[in-house]
């Protein structure tokens, strides 16, 4: 691990990370403590490790909090 991951730049490590990141391009529900639960696209990370997301045609990035897949989100594009 120090060897292979450790050395990697944060943008390096993000892509690596990314090809295995479940969802991307897919429809969610997001589940947050502060709003309404909404559905968005996941997008990929954030260079810092959150979670890039698209909502209503804007990019946002979510730290804390839940996504529900729902294929039924994902039927209607």
């Amino acid at each position: 691990l120090r060897e292979e991951i450790c050395p990697l730049a944060p943008d390096a490590f993000i892509g690596l990370v990314e090809k295995h990141l479940v969802g991307i391009g897919r429809r969610v529900v997001v589940q947050t403590e502060r709003e309404e639960p909404f559905s968005a696209r996941v997008e990929g990370l954030a260079p810092d490790g959150g979670l890039v997301l698209e909502r209503e045609r804007k990019r946002c990035v979510l730290y804390s909090g839940s996504i529900l897949f729902d294929d039924r989100l994902n039927s209607v594009q």
